[in-house]
Formats: C-alpha cells, structure tokens, sequence
C-alpha cells in the first residue's frame, strides 16, 4: 500500500482505487503507483496554478487601484499644464532616465504653467526667446512641447545666466542643471516614453478620464458607508450613554456598600469575587449571547433580565423593546423572577420609593423644613425636593454622624463634609455638631445663595417640575448618585403633598405684604495691626449678624 503523506493527490488516487475495487477489478500495488505518480503529476500544477490564480488577482486588483490613482492625478494636472496625459507621462520617464524622480519632470511643467498663468510677463519672455507658445488658433500649445523648445535656447546660454532665469519661469535651477547636463538623453527618453505606450496600446487620455470616474465613484462609496456608520451612531450612542450612566451609577453604589462594610465582610466579599471569577470566567460568553437572545429558554431569561434592567432607562425605549422583547420573559429562571420581585435586593432602585410614614415629629420636622425654604423664595417643587434629600441623607437630625464620610466624617442635616464644616465652624463660632436645626438651615441657604454652592442654587432655580428638582438637589447639591435620586423623590412628593396652599401661595406673591428691616450694627475694632485680617474679622462678624436676623425673622413671617 502507499504511505505517503494523505495529501489532496493521494487522496484522489485512494478515491479512485476505492472505486475500482468496488466494480470487483483487481489492482496490483506495482500499477497503482504508476497511477498515483501520474496523478501527482497532473493535480500539483493545477493547484499551483489555482494558488497562482488567486494571488495574480489581488495583485492585479491592488495594481489597477494604484493606476487609477495615478492617472487621476495626471487627469487633473493635465487641466492644469495644458499638457496631455501622455506628454506628462513622457515627461516622468525622461526625468527618471536623467536620475530625477518622475514628479520632479512632471512638476517643471506645473511650475512653467503657473508662472504663465500668473504672470503675463512669462509668455512674453517666452515669445522674445523665439518660442512658440500657441497654435494658429490662439489656443496654448501642449506645454510638453513648449519646454522642449526652451529647453535647448536656456542650454546655449551661459549656465550661470540659465540658473538664473530658472525661477522667473517657475523651474527648479537644480532639476534645470540635471536636465541640461543630460539634454540629449532627456529629449530621446521622451520618445521612447510615447513609444512604450503605444506600443501597449495605451490611450492616455482615456484611461486618464476613466480613473477619475472611478475614482469619484470609489469616493461616494466611502462617503456612503461613512454616512451609514454615522446614522448609526446618531441613533445608538443615546442608548449606550444611559446604558454606561446605568453602569457607572451601580458600580458607584457597590463601592459605597463594599466600603460601608467591615473587615470580615470585606473578606467575605472578597472570596466570593474570587469563586464567582473562576465559575463565571467560562460562561461569559454564554451568557452574553444568551442575554441578547441566543435561543432557547436561557435566553428567554437573559432577556428578561437585559429588558428589565433596560425598561428602567426613561430614554431607550423601542431599543429596549427590540433588544429584550417582552414574549421573550416567559421562560425565565428562579433568578429573574427574584430579581423581578425585588430588584432593590439587587442595588436597582426601579420606582421611587413610597410617601413614607413618619411619626409625629418627622411629620412636623418636614413640614417645617419645606415652609422654610418656600419663605427664602424657592418654588414649592423646589422647597420639597431640598426637604426629601435633606431627609435621605439625615431624616433631618441636625446631630447626625457617618463615619464613613471621609477625613473627620460626615455630619449634619446634609451630611456635610471637610471644608464645608470648616465654613460653617468659621461663619457660625461653633462646631457644627453642637448647631440647631435652624442654624442648619441657614446653612443651606446660604451655601445655595451666597456660598460655594452657587452653581447648584442657580440650577435649582431653573428647576420647574419636583423631578428635575430633585436631580439636581441630590446630584449636585448632595453630590449622591443616580441611584439615590428615586427614594428622595419619593420623599419630595411626600413633602410636596404637604405644602400648605396659603404658604405656596404667600411666597409666590412675595409675601403677604412689603417688610422694610432697618438694622443698625456697630463694630468695634481693637488692636488691629493687618488690615486684610481685620477686613475679613468685620465681614465675618457682619455675616454671623445678618445670618441671626434672618433665622430669627423667619419664625415670626411664618
């Protein structure tokens, strides 16, 4: 038997062998080598001929892209030379023949054509050296032929004086020199430029006509496919940005979790990470295509849970639909359903939380903070939605602490932290932990108003619905996450539920009538020695003054 490596000939020899036997004909060993020789010898050209094939006809797709390219270019140069494609490629092969670049021949036709296009003066010169620049019609000549004319009148001339004129007539003195030096060669190389063309059977003109269509129709195709690319972008990247939104805000909310939590649950978290990576690492891509719909009842619940984070975005919408269909729910697993049941089990807040039930106190405690804010001239919404954060972040307890609030904590109705406590330490002479819920509240007011948090008041201004309010109030006031945003609207609403008509209404009008407070402060200054530390001593006495006016003037205008 052969023992030859089972390559594509022999397989055919043993197809055939196979074939034989089975029509009952009798194959001795010694005839069928003679027969896989020959077969060797037939199939090995036809596959290298089909190697061939198909490596000549990415060469010669390769080759005709990069002619047309070059002819395009030639297509337009020739508009702007008055030279024909084909003087232009004789050009190139002469330049080339004398040790110049091809671009260097074509670009001393550019040159002469700029220099007579810009300066009336050039023809002329032309004309007085005995060169003939246009035909019997007044039409310019092949600019071709009329270099070559020059040409032989600049190389009689003494060098010095050829240089010389070079620039006027848009020519490098350099490229001149070469040409010059070799004139005889570059004159006859030209010809036979022409010649090796014609005898091709190449029409310049044609093809040079040719590659600029192709060209302009290759650039349309681009442009569509980029056209394409961008229309999808336009509709996707929405989508993508509130799905990396949704990301970040869960990756915010776990970070402030694992942090809340103590070394040994760290731990546990820790180890369960790592048994979770080594299980999860093979299913990964299991379970991404089974999330977009792979098939299947594992892909029923992918896509229950993709649609069910997904429908929690307000501004997705028929991508939600289409990527996570709701038919496709019916085959969700234990998991899903859970996480249907109880998604805030999951870190994902999916409704605003409910008005909440608050004791008597809480109750008046609220009451009182939403009507002080609607008596400093916030909106109602807006009063409410100060209110519901202030409630997140503290159930309004003017003495409350967080350890993990960073350096010295967070402490206060708003948690406040760092530079914030040392202003309030600077503008009230008292530790913020020993201030009153009033002073607290002063306190907001003042950082929205006056303080360092300008920019939120302002953008709370320009809040006019109870949402859009309590967005800005927990994001950029509170500096929360998206996922604080729905329990504190559902607080806000609670609050805003509240509001007492009378009150909305009375701070709406400005109050129920012009109040004019007249307030006489005397400063006394002793033993100062720096003007700027005394400047900012009296600012800082005058503020404390206005501040306690204003606390103690909103108990009476309620």
């Amino acid at each position: 038997m052969c023992t030859k490596p089972h390559d594509g000939s022999a397989g055919m020899a043993d197809t055939i062998r196979e074939f034989l036997l089975a029509l009952g004909f009798d194959v001795d060993e010694r005839g069928l080598k003679r027969f896989e020789g020959a077969v060797d010898k037939a199939t090995v050209p036809v596959v290298a001929l089909g190697k061939a094939a198909v490596f000549t006809a990415t060469a010669v797709g390769a080759m005709v892209t990069t002619v047309a390219r070059q002819m395009e270019d030639l297509y337009y140069a020739s508009q702007r030379t008055h030279a024909t494609a084909e003087s232009l490629q004789a050009v190139g092969y002469a330049a080339q023949q004398v040790g110049l670049q091809a671009g260097q021949g074509k670009d001393m036709l550019e040159g002469l054509a700029r220099a007579m296009r810009t300066n009336p003066g050039t023809e002329g010169l032309l004309n007085a050296y005995g060169i003939q620049t246009r035909q019997a019609n007044g039409q310019l000549r092949d600019l071709s032929g009329t270099l070559n004319d020059l040409l032989p009148v600049l190389a009689k001339m003494p060098r010095y004086q050829a240089i010389a004129i070079a620039p006027r007539l848009g020519i490098d003195p350099e490229t001149l020199n070469r040409v010059l030096d070799n004139l005889p060669a570059y004159l006859k190389a030209q010809e036979e430029g022409r010649r090796i063309l014609g005898q091709f059977g190449v029409d310049s003109e044609k093809l040079a006509e040719q590659s600029k269509d192709f060209d302009n129709a290759l650039g349309g195709l681009m442009a569509r496919f980029s056209a394409l690319a961008q229309r999808v972008a336009q509709d996707w990247l929405p989508v993508a940005k509130q799905v990396v939104d949704y990301a970040n805000a869960a990756a915010d909310a776990f970070a402030r979790w694992y942090t809340s939590l103590d070394d040994t649950g760290r731990k546990a978290v820790d180890v369960g990470v790592a048994v979770g990576a080594a299980w999860g690492g093979w299913k990964l891509l299991g379970g991404l295509r089974n999330l977009l719909g792979g098939g299947g009842a594992a892909s029923a619940s992918g896509s229950g849970l993709l649609g069910g984070l997904l429908r929690r975005l307000p501004v997705i919408g028929t991508a939600a639909a289409v990527m996570a269909p709701s038919e496709a729910n019916a085959g969700e697993d234990d998991e899903v359903r859970k996480f249907k049941a109880n998604p805030r089990a999951y870190g994902v807040d999916a409704d605003p939380a409910p008005p909440i039930s608050s004791p008597s106190d809480m109750q008046a405690t609220g009451q009182k903070v939403t009507q002080y804010f609607i008596q400093q001239g916030w909106t109602k919404e807006q009063a409410a939605a100060i209110a519901g954060a202030l409630q997140g972040e503290s159930n309004f307890d003017p003495k409350a602490y967080n350890p993990e609030g960073g350096g010295q904590g967070a402490h206060g109705i708003a948690q406040w932290r760092g530079p914030r406590i040392e202003e309030f330490e600077r503008m009230y002479g008292k530790k913020l932990r020993d201030a009153s819920l009033d002073e607290q509240l002063a306190y907001v007011q003042h950082e929205m108003t006056s303080g360092n948090e300008r920019a939120a008041g302002a953008l709370l201004r320009g809040a006019t619905t109870l949402q859009r309010a309590a967005d800005v109030v927990t994001r950029h006031y509170e500096r929360g996450g998206l996922d604080d945003i729905p329990r504190r609207l559902g607080y806000s609403q609670h609050w805003l539920s509240q509001v007492r008509p009378e009150t909305a209404t009375q701070a709406a009008q400005g109050g129920a009538g012009p109040v004019t407070v007249n307030q006489t402060v005397k400063t006394t200054v002793n033993g100062a020695t720096d003007p700027a530390a005394t400047g900012r001593a009296i600012g800082q006495a005058q503020e404390r003054a206005t501040g306690d006016l204003v606390r103690n003037l909103s108990a009476i205008v309620r």
